[in-house]
């Protein structure tokens, strides 16, 4: 068992320009050259009133940012500001789709998309059409303001390993898809894990690949967090993003109780290698983060921040 480490943060003293704030924290180095990551204000989010933020990607300038039941807002993004472009609802729009994670593929529908296929975690403890662990694989069309439905992959759980609310990423350098999840549930400390599992990145050819099954069977790894870390408590589980080998995974909902925590696994080693605690610089609820530009986009309820590690 690995030496739990940790990770405070620090408000920088002067507060930095954009409203930027540092955080400190111990354990191996995420990127670059300290144990430092600075955290900065990008924007305000301007989507549909009265439903809570989930799922947020970046693709070029656009980015993509997801609701609760699958509406999506399209925002320019220069990488210090956001301008919204419009707003439409995902083909896989329902009141049971709780958008949980947004990750862009490689693969384009046809030549000449502007964006490649979206992969959206649905994210919901209600079965459709008997599946749940549910990704939707959505052909976005930020010119029409249209999505289309093109794929869905099932993790059928034919074992009862796992429960639901599964998540997960596109491993774009690797072409690979993690998902993630819980198997008790939170509200069962002393059974639950948190367990992952990579797959080669289904392939879109056509109609003829709009469902694909995956089981446990297929998984090229699968290991549990608590194989290599313990947690102080139950993490609210909340996004995902996979680069250079790392997965990120932000949690919390900024209290005390469940503050704003990303747990960063080598996707190598199969091992927690940091928890960074953004509690003091972003006492709000993470949801979804990216890496743009080599710096870590991060989406909360209702703001875009930017990390720098």
């Amino acid at each position: 068992m690995m030496r739990k480490y940790l990770l405070s943060c620090l408000l920088a003293l002067p507060l930095l320009s954009m409203g930027q704030k540092t955080c400190k924290y111990d354990g191996e180095r995420v990127r670059l050259s300290d144990n430092t990551v600075k955290v900065t204000h990008i924007g305000k989010l301007a989507g549909q009133k009265g439903i809570t933020y989930q799922g947020m990607d970046i693709w070029g300038h656009t980015l993509v940012s997801l609701q609760h039941t699958g509406v999506a807002t399209l925002y320019d993004f220069n990488g210090k500001s956001i301008k919204k472009k419009g707003q439409l609802k995902l083909a896989s729009y329902d009141k049971t789709n709780h958008a949980n994670v947004a990750s862009f593929g490689t693969q384009y529908a046809q030549a000449g998309d502007p964006l490649p296929l979206l992969y959206v975690a649905r994210c919901s403890g209600k079965k459709l059409r008997g599946m749940d662990n549910l990704f939707f694989v959505e052909r976005i069309d930020p010119k029409a303001m249209k999505s289309e439905l093109v794929q869905q992959i099932w993790l059928n759980d034919y074992k009862h390993h796992f429960g639901s609310y599964c998540l997960g990423a596109v491993d774009r350098q690797n072409r690979m898809l993690y998902m993630y999840a819980e198997t008790t549930g939170r509200l069962h400390p002393g059974t639950n894990r948190h367990w992952v599992m990579q797959f080669r990145l289904p392939e879109y050819r056509g109609p003829q690949d709009s469902l694909v099954i995956l089981t446990e069977d297929d998984a090229l790894a699968r290991y549990d967090m608590e194989d290599s870390y313990t947690f102080d408590h139950q993490p609210i589980t909340q996004g995902a993003t996979v680069y250079n080998g790392l997965l990120f995974l932000p949690m919390g909902v900024g209290s005390k109780a469940q503050p704003s925590l990303i747990y960063v696994m080598d996707t190598g080693t199969h091992r927690v290698q940091n928890v960074v605690n953004l509690q003091s610089a972003i006492p709000h609820e993470l949801e979804d983060c990216t890496v743009w530009g080599g710096k870590m986009i991060l989406q909360t309820q209702g703001d875009i921040y930017q990390l720098e590690f």
